[in-house]
């Protein structure tokens, strides 16, 4: 049967719900992939794209910059192997129809040409793809690839690049899991049971001589939660697993309201984040159905005390230094420490805004779970906003926002939007 293959366009960035990752992928067989480009802004890495003739590349729209570097026939984007090739592009051609404008970038025709100033030297390396006259149909095989991050929020890229199987899945399918945002250029993929899956990208297909158009889509975040900002967000509630299609809500947020008096910063000892008054509303563009698998947590009515027994959860790096997602969310239980404990481990930079919780085991939450809840009697007590790296540290216990100093500005905020 023949294979067909997809290409991810890897969008690098450092906010920590824009990049693209293939997480549990494997590395493509050296030179595998010789339409696979890489584009850069300086040193940068910013986006992938396809060759598809000796002077054309084919990426996303939303890659737009007036300057390109772009590196050919490479595996390691670290080394040097002898078969590589670069050029520069300074025009971009894209789709007429592409709106990028914010907030109301919807994605679509989100595909752009890249003309480079000389035509690459084809060789067993470097070598282009035709673009294909027909649609991939769903159940068809394909294969994504790129040197996206690895990791998040630090951006751990792979030595070499990365490949993952993946599956076309049905319009309706793509419709149930996005609704109301799918439309006929648009085409979605993932590995259900394996676990790989590009997390962002929505991609490049081909035949293994053809390519098809790429589309983009956006992050999933929570609705109350840290402070980040960066490109317009998105919930997906009622989900334990974010490779799988269960029955989740996707919503589209409206308007992102941030405390009065948030204030950013750093503590003397970086990279731990010392961000003050760190809370937001999301406002959803229309209400969650509620159901068995969601529903509201209620504001607490006192705040919480030292030695409670809380919960937080998240679908963050199961471990630090060699980063390791979940497939599923994942819980732990953590105890809440005293002013002065958090005083201990962060001498000067606790404020009664604050408190830490953590385990003697080392099992707080990564920094890729900030925003995420801490929960005590089905109240929620915390979101949590920063720590130190690495994560899961028993040395530095995780430090969160206390909701029960906001709980007046949340109601009255709610009520007056």
């Amino acid at each position: 049967m023949m294979t067909l293959q997809l290409i991810m366009f890897a969008l690098v960035t450092g906010h920590v719900g824009g990049e693209t990752r293939i997480i549990k992928g494997y590395e493509c067989p050296p030179h595998s992939q010789p339409w696979q480009a890489a584009l850069f802004q300086k040193t940068r890495l910013l986006c992938g794209a396809t060759l598809i003739a000796p002077r054309w590349l084919l990426t996303a729209a939303h890659c737009r910059k007036p300057r390109y570097v772009v590196r050919l026939g490479a595996h390691s984007l670290q080394r040097q192997e002898g078969c590589e090739q670069t050029r520069t592009a300074t025009e971009s051609f894209p789709h007429p129809d592409f709106n990028n404008s914010l907030p109301n970038r919807d994605h679509r025709n989100d595909i752009m040409l890249v003309k480079m100033r000389t035509p690459a030297h084809l060789t067993w390396a470097v070598r282009p793809l035709t673009v294909s006259p027909c649609c991939v149909a769903a159940g068809a095989n394909c294969l994504i690839s790129g040197w996206g991050t690895m990791s998040s929020p630090q951006l751990h890229l792979p030595r070499n690049l990365r490949c993952a199987n993946v599956t076309i899945i049905k319009h309706g399918e793509c419709e149930d899991a996005y609704p109301g945002n799918i439309t006929d250029t648009m085409v979605c993929a993932s590995v259900r049971k394996e676990g790989k899956d590009s997390c962002q990208s929505r991609r490049l297909c081909f035949s293994p001589q053809t390519t098809q158009a790429p589309t983009s889509w956006p992050p999933a975040p929570r609705a109350l939660t840290a402070r980040s900002p960066g490109r317009p967000l998105w919930a997906r509630v009622g989900d334990d697993h974010l490779l799988l299609l269960q029955g989740e809500q996707l919503r589209r947020t409206s308007r992102p309201i941030v405390h009065p008096k948030y204030q950013q910063g750093s503590g003397p000892i970086l990279p731990r984040r010392t961000d003050e008054h760190d809370l937001m509303l999301l406002k959803l563009g229309r209400p969650v159905v509620p159901g068995p698998r969601v529903r509201p947590l209620r504001l607490p009515f006192r705040c919480t005390q030292p030695g409670d027994q809380c919960q937080i959860a998240g679908w963050a790096t199961t471990s630090s230094r060699r980063v390791k997602y979940n497939k599923g969310l994942s819980c732990s239980r953590v105890t809440i420490l005293s002013p002065k404990e958090c005083e201990v481990f962060y001498p000067g930079v606790i404020t009664s805004n604050m408190m830490c919780a953590g385990l003697d085991q080392g099992q707080d939450p990564c920094q890729s779970d900030s925003g995420g809840p801490l929960v005590c009697d089905e109240t929620l007590q915390g979101i949590l906003s920063w720590g130190v790296y690495p994560c899961g540290s028993a040395q530095h216990p995780a430090v969160y926002t206390q909701i029960c100093k906001y709980r007046s500005w949340i109601e009255k905020t709610i009520r007056s939007n």
